[in-house]
């Protein structure tokens, strides 16, 4: 084997006996390949003319290739070997040669299943915690020693943190573009000259009016679908006058039926977890009163006054 011991692109010492690991491992690496080549050859292959044709280009490909002749023999004998393993397997009826897509298939399924459900009780852990990543695993590691020092089989994990490459790279190309997908104009767009992201969805979100001061003129909601759909539908209401708007029924009550701008934001994003978005949005209601609600949502109901009389 040839060492490289100078002009090294690098321009490092280390660069000759990099080269020659290299080489080691590619001259390993190849012998696989060329093994794993072969099996499938002697398994897919028929006729014998044939295969012995295909066998012999493989081991030209190799001789080529500065292998020697012991060499090309291992690597044959070797895929022989492997090939006939299969063929006993297959006549024993314990593998079949040519797997059909089906084979075993409720025990890999069920294998998968327990994988999923039971991959942190390797090292004898009986139960898994999730916390939040600190600098040094300082959490982790105050966690993993109290449960040690209590005698608790519990794994600790970190969670995964928000990656730089997330906080730099903006994903969506058509964000803020004052269009909606028809092509009309974006109305949160609208209002807000652009400055809130109308695509988003699953957000919690609050409305309110730009002539009200203080918290009178506020409301509050969810929204599975992008905020652009979900305020254009209050919009909508708005404009036509609809009993079932809160804005309109607002405008009617303290601006004389005048129909005034309105102030869009988002209050949180909750993708893929719906409960958590509907129990957030009651949060932040119960939390603020907004006076334009008129439930405050979730599994919050609220009992009606009753009047009753005592004799």
């Amino acid at each position: 084997m040839l060492r490289q011991t100078e002009g090294a692109a690098t321009g490092v010492v280390l660069a000759g006996d990099l080269a020659s690991l290299f080489m080691v491992w590619w001259q390993t690496e190849f012998k696989r390949i060329m093994e794993r080549e072969m099996v499938e050859l002697l398994l897919f292959t028929r006729g014998e003319r044939e295969l012995r044709e295909h066998v012999q280009y493989y081991i030209h490909r190799m001789q080529y290739s500065g292998y020697s002749v012991t060499e090309r023999e291992e690597v044959y004998a070797r895929a022989k070997k492997k090939f006939d393993e299969m063929l006993r397997k297959d006549r024993e009826g314990t593998v079949p040669l040519y797997r059909p897509k089906e084979w075993k298939r409720e025990m890999k399924d069920e294998e998968k299943k327990q994988q999923k459900m039971n991959w942190f009780r390797k090292g004898d852990y009986e139960s898994v915690l999730f916390i939040d990543a600190t600098p040094n695993s300082e959490l982790a590691r105050k966690c993993r020693k109290i449960y040690k020092e209590c005698g608790l089989k519990v794994k600790v994990v970190e969670k995964t943190g928000t990656s730089v490459k997330t906080m730099l790279v903006k994903s969506n190309p058509f964000k803020r573009q004052g269009k909606s997908g028809m092509g009309e104009e974006c109305k949160v767009c609208e209002d807000t000259e652009g400055e809130l992201d109308c695509k988003k969805r699953e957000v919690v979100y609050e409305i309110k009016c730009r002539d009200c001061d203080g918290a009178r003129g506020r409301y509050i909601g969810e929204s599975a679908n992008s905020l652009q759909e979900r305020y254009k539908q209050h919009k909508e209401k708005l404009k036509t006058r609809s009993k079932d708007s809160v804005f309109w029924k607002h405008m009617k009550e303290h601006h004389g039926g005048k129909l005034t701008n309105l102030d869009v934001k988002i209050i949180g994003s909750y993708p893929f977890d719906a409960t958590l978005r509907q129990v957030s949005e009651a949060g932040y209601i119960r939390e603020t009163i907004p006076d334009l609600n008129t439930k405050e949502e979730y599994r919050a109901n609220t009992p009606r006054p009753r009047n009753i009389s005592i004799q």
